[in-house]
């Protein structure tokens, strides 16, 4: 997270960038290497994995030292993830253990060797980029307390309903930049359900996760966001409709 910044989607953290997300991992990586340090003093690593993340490729590589972590050592410190942990690193060389756990193979495939201070590491680079699966975002919706059309269930939850004036869906990574909607086919159209003048319009424009819960777009200094709204008498449409 950014510090000084208020965490609107507590309890969660957001990310805003993923070497923060990599720092964290590695943070984990070394809490649990000073715990089986405390169990195993005769172990024969020395220094905990780490991961790093190449942002032009978009790969992540696991490093492990050669004399703690190698496939070929009979007492080798294994790598672990659990199911969860590995939906999103799934491209690294692995080996299944159950449906709970999968472990991290570290090997010579004799170009991979590397030198960290000194002490000679093997770097395990993932076949393909997994971002994807990192970032969770799904969809933006963009709802409307004033605009009266029909409430519709929103983030896939059996109680919670709004008035949904569209959404769309976000494919691969999303980035932190623009993200521009450009409409293939038909236009969607919805029937306003009031004769009371329309005043004021309000949007509401939130990212829906892949656990169905939604959040607000936080728009910082000197950013923004532009929509537009067509609006169409119903005779007109049923003509546009008919080619007439």
């Amino acid at each position: 997270s950014t510090p000084g910044l208020i965490n609107f989607y507590a309890p969660k953290l957001p990310i805003y960038q993923f070497a923060t997300y990599v720092q964290s991992l590695n943070n984990a990586l070394k809490d649990a290497f000073d715990d089986l340090l405390i169990l195993e003093p005769g172990m024969p690593a020395t220094e905990p994995p780490f991961m790093t993340f190449d942002a032009s490729s978009g790969l992540f590589t696991m490093n492990a030292e050669k004399a703690g972590y190698d496939e070929d050592l009979l007492n080798r410190v294994n790598i672990i993830f659990s199911y969860n942990l590995f939906k999103q690193y799934n491209s690294f060389d692995n080996f299944f253990l159950n449906e709970l756990e999968t472990r991290i193979v570290i090997r010579d495939t004799f170009t991979n060797s590397i030198d960290f201070g000194g002490v000679p590491y093997y770097f395990m680079t993932q076949s393909y980029s997994t971002l994807e699966n990192i970032t969770t975002v799904t969809r933006l919706v963009f709802l409307s307390n004033s605009i009266p059309v029909n409430q519709e269930l929103i983030g896939g939850q059996s109680d919670v309903q709004e008035r949904i004036i569209t959404d769309f869906l976000l494919e691969g990574v999303t980035s932190r930049g623009a993200i521009i909607f450009n409409p293939q086919g038909p236009l969607r159209y919805y029937n306003l359900l009031s004769n009371y003048p329309l005043r004021n319009i309000d949007l509401n424009i939130r990212f829906q996760t892949s656990d169905s819960e939604t959040y607000p777009v936080i728009l910082t200094s000197g950013t923004n966001a532009s929509v537009k709204i067509q609006f169409r008498k119903q005779i007109s449409q049923r003509l546009l409709e008919s080619g007439l």
